[in-house]
């Protein structure tokens, strides 16, 4: 609620580099760096990151991890809906058909092509190994970064060159060739998006040691690649194409690709359409020269349109509610502050109305009852407006204490929360021991009242043996008024009335 934008810290880590961007929320490149990291892993990876971190503001910026397309499987699907929940539900149950890995080893993003006829919707599938994403986590965390998204590379490139080419969604498909060091980003863009991409494993390094043979087999992937396109009829062919690097190698192997591909090509170099403070653009002229920086920089500035966000799921929930929590205490602290300043100004008011009643009005308006009345209703509208906040934030509270509680080795499958507070929750555990555990400690819990276990039975879940149970309880409403405080508020009506009565006598 109070947090200001953030600067963009775009995080790129292949096999061969860590490459690192930090954008402003305006687009402005204000720092790149890249480390040759050579096949590095576990701590001597770590040392790279925290190195190539040095100089750059990571506590007040929005993190970004880019995924290259090197690591993705992409797929064109057509799709029997144009209801957003019910493409989300397709595509979840489909993803596990494009790879062999099971559903659960996977994570799936998508981008939504449109719709292409009554009830059709296109859309490209970007599908990645669950454990490359974690295992980015565990190194991000260890460098003390928190990752707020984990974005697709090519989806960053093909948006960045959509804006910077002024591509309306009419237009024809423009297809990108991004050259890096030791891989190429192959892109066909449309509406705005990626519709198809592929990473070919010839870079500039390749070109340079055998010049003839791999420009020779870049001509030849790429123009595999486009006949592939156009036997999927995923879009139209393209206009033309762009080449994103000026470097003398890629120059050269612009004139083989119009020759072989029959269609126009040109270099538009992406340093051109980036802006950059001072430094940045020569540096990347000359340091960074055998290598594409649109793989980084491309999805910062274009996060924000993004559609693609590889979060695990389960990161996902707990970031939510760890951001409700913050907003609800934000809230509450700005309620208090309001609080405080209208019962400021109503005792400041009430004080100065009282001394000139004392002074010049005692005779006149003997009786102060409507003011008793007034104040009355006042405080009685402030009370449902605290019962109602107080209401709200049951199933938060409900939530953060199951969260604090639960073990590792126990899994809820689902939370029902009742309007009078009864809660009912199902899930798994690997032995009944493990169960009567957890009653206990929401037994003791001084939140829950009346836990007892409705029922348990065993279950297969993945080829193990395993424990289903379903627990009842009840929520302890932390808003209602203790007996003290209901007693004070007696007292304070009768010496309300008292204090009205020995007005009334004079």
């Amino acid at each position: 609620m109070f947090n200001q934008d953030k600067d963009q810290l775009s995080i790129y880590i292949s096999e061969q580099s860590i490459k690192i961007a930090q954008v402003k929320t305006s687009g402005t490149v204000v720092r790149i760096v890249k480390r040759d990291i050579h096949g590095a892993t576990g701590d001597a990876l770590l040392r790279e990151l925290k190195s190539a971190l040095s100089g750059f503001n990571t506590k007040k910026s929005h993190v970004i991890c880019v995924i290259p397309a090197s690591v993705a499987t992409t797929k064109n699907i057509e799709i029997p809906s144009v209801d957003p929940q019910e493409i989300n539900s397709i595509i979840g149950l489909q993803a596990g058909r494009h790879t062999p890995f099971s559903r659960e080893e996977i994570l799936v993003g998508h981008i939504n092509l449109g719709s292409y006829q009554a009830n059709y919707t296109k859309a490209l599938l970007v599908i990645v190994n669950r454990n490359i994403v974690k295992e980015r986590f565990t190194l991000f965390e260890q460098a003390g970064l928190s990752i707020r998204q984990v974005l697709f590379a090519p989806e960053g490139i093909a948006r960045f060159y959509a804006k910077s080419l002024n591509l309306r969604r009419e237009s024809a498909p423009v297809g990108i060739i991004d050259v890096g060091e030791t891989s190429t980003n192959f892109i066909i863009a449309s509406r705005g998006a990626a519709v198809t991409c592929r990473s070919i494993s010839v870079g500039i390094k390749q070109m340079q040691a055998h010049l003839e043979e791999a420009r020779a087999k870049l001509v030849e992937e790429i123009r595999t690649s486009i006949d592939s396109y156009r036997d999927e009829d995923v879009d139209r062919a393209p206009d033309y194409f762009v080449v994103t690097s000026s470097h003398p190698m890629v120059k050269e192997l612009q004139s083989a690709l119009t020759e072989t591909l029959k269609i126009n090509v040109q270099v538009s170099p992406f340093i051109g359409h980036i802006k950059a403070a001072g430094g940045i653009k020569k540096k990347l002229e000359t340091e960074y020269s055998d290598d594409t920086m649109a793989d980084v920089i491309a999805p910062a500035i274009s996060a924000s349109r993004s559609e693609v966000n590889l979060m695990p799921e389960e990161i996902q929930l707990k970031r939510t509610v760890e951001e409700q929590s913050r907003d609800v205490a934000q809230t509450g602290i700005l309620a208090i502050v309001i609080l405080l300043l209208v019962g400021g100004i109503l005792m400041t008011k009430i004080y100065f109305k009282q001394a000139f009643l004392n002074k010049n009005l005692r005779a006149q308006y003997s009786q102060p009852h409507d003011e008793v009345i007034m104040l009355e209703e006042k405080l009685r509208k402030t009370r449902v407006v605290r019962d109602l906040y107080d209401s709200r934030v049951t199933t938060l509270e409900v939530m953060r204490e199951l969260y604090s509680m639960i073990p590792k080795d126990i899994y809820l499958n689902t939370v029902n929360i009742a309007e009078d507070g009864l809660i009912n929750i199902n899930g798994i555990a690997e032995t009944t021991s493990r169960v009567y555990a957890f009653v206990t400690s929401l037994s003791e819990s001084k939140v829950f009242d009346g836990v007892k276990t409705k029922s348990t039975s065993g279950k297969k879940d993945r080829g193990k043996d395993m424990v289903a149970f379903e627990i009842e309880f009840s929520f302890k409403n932390p808003s209602a008024e203790s007996p003290d405080a209901a007693a004070g508020d007696s007292k304070t009506k009768a010496k309300t009335a008292t204090a009205a009565g020995q007005e009334g006598e004079r």
